[in-house]
C-alpha cells in the first residue's frame, strides 16, 4: 500500500473489508482517467455485483484526517475527479466533518458524507463504548541482523552451501530471467515471520528472544495471480551468474513488545468501531475493532514500518 495512505483512510478501510459482503475493498486503487488515460488515485474502492444490474458496480470513498471540517472546495474537487473515473458513486469521508456549505454542495451532486460520530451508548457491547485501552503484543526485529545460510544449485546443476559468514549474502533475490522478487531479510524472511508471528502470539514471552526460519523447498509466490516462481540470487552483487534458492535457513534476533494502547470509540456511517494506534521502537501498530449491534466483536490487527530498530 503507498505510504500516501493516512490512520482514517486505514480505519475507513478496515471497516469496509470487513463489513462488504460479495465484493472486493481495494486501498489506493488505480483506476483510468477517461479524459487523459492516465491512471488516478482513489483512496478506497468497492466493487461489487448487484441484483439486476449485468455489471459490477464501483463505489469510490476519498478520505481526509484533517483538523477542521472540510469545505466546498473538496467537494468540488471530488465531484470534477469523479466525472472523468468509472465511479457509479461517490462517498467523502472526513475525521473533522464538514461545512455547512460542503454538506449543501455535496447533496447537490449526490455525494454521501461520512464522518465519525459517537456510537449508541445505549447498546450493550463487549468492546466498543466500554474499555478504556487494549494490550498490543508485536514481534520486532532489524533485517540487518538476520543472518542466513542457504543451499544453492549452480547452472551446471551442483549443490553450493553458502552462508552469511565471513561477509553477508546479497540480498536481492530474482527470477530466472534476473527481474526483481523482492529483499531476501526485509520482504521474504519477513515474510515468514509475519505468518509465524500471527500463529504464535499467545506463546511467545516477552522480551529478546531468537527465531528460526526453514523453508526446505523455497518458492515467491507472485503477487498477480498466486503462481510459484523459482528464485535465484547472485553470489556477488557483480555477478552475473544466477544460483537457484534451494533452502533457506535464517537466524533472527528478535524482540516480543507488550504495551497498554489507549482506545477511541466511533462510529461510521452507523458502524460502530473502536480504534487505537501506537508507534513500538519505529513499527506502527493499529488495532481496529467493529462490533456491530448483535454480533461478536471482529478485532483486526496491522502493523507496517520497520522491524525493530
Amino acid at each position: 500500500m503507498p505510504r500516501r495512505s493516512n490512520d482514517f483512510q486505514r480505519i475507513v478501510y478496515l471497516i469496509q473489508e470487513h463489513l462488504v459482503q460479495g465484493g472486493t475493498v481495494t486501498e489506493s486503487a488505480m483506476l483510468v482517467d477517461s479524459s487523459t488515460g492516465r491512471e488516478r488515485e482513489v483512496d478506497i474502492l468497492i466493487a461489487g455485483e448487484i441484483l439486476g444490474l449485468s455489471r459490477r458496480v464501483m463505489v469510490g470513498v476519498e478520505c481526509r484526517d484533517h483538523k477542521r471540517p472540510q469545505g466546498v472546495e473538496w467537494v468540488e474537487q471530488a465531484h470534477a475527479k469523479r466525472e472523468h473515473l468509472p465511479l457509479d458513486v461517490l462517498i467523502l469521508a472526513s475525521s473533522s466533518g464538514f461545512t455547512k456549505a460542503a454538506r449543501i454542495k455535496a447533496q447537490h451532486h449526490n455525494i454521501t458524507l461520512w464522518e465519525p460520530t459517537r456510537p449508541d451508548e445505549d447498546a450493550s457491547r463487549e468492546i466498543v463504548g466500554t474499555l478504556n485501552s487494549l494490550w498490543a503484543k508485536v514481534l520486532t526485529h532489524n533485517p540487518a541482523d538476520i543472518t542466513l545460510r542457504l543451499t544453492l544449485e549452480s547452472p551446471d546443476g551442483s549443490v553450493v552451501e553458502t552462508t552469511d559468514h565471513p561477509g553477508p549474502l546479497p540480498d536481492e533475490v530474482v527470477d530466472i530471467h534476473g527481474a526483481a522478487l523482492g529483499s531476501l531479510r526485509a520482504s521474504i524472511v519477513g515474510g515468514a515471520l509475519s505468518s509465524q508471528e500471527s500463529r504464535a502470539l499467545d506463546s511467545v514471552p516477552t522480551g529478546p528472544l531468537t527465531l528460526r526460519i526453514d523453508i526446505e523447498d523455497f518458492y515467491v509466490l507472485r503477487a498477480s495471480d498466486g503462481a510459484r516462481i523459482e528464485a535465484f540470487i547472485r553470489l556477488t552483487a557483480d555477478s552475473g551468474t544466477l544460483y537457484r534458492l534451494r533452502e533457506l535457513h535464517a537466524t533472527v534476533p528478535a524482540e516480543m513488545l507488550v504495551a497498554e494502547v489507549p482506545i477511541e470509540h466511533r462510529s461510521l456511517d452507523g458502524k460502530p468501531y473502536s480504534y487505537a494506534h501506537a508507534n513500538l521502537r519505529g513499527r506502527e501498530v493499529t488495532i481496529l475493532v467493529i462490533e456491530p449491534p448483535g454480533q461478536p466483536p471482529h478485532v483486526s490487527l496491522t502493523t507496517r514500518g520497520m522491524r525493530g530498530g
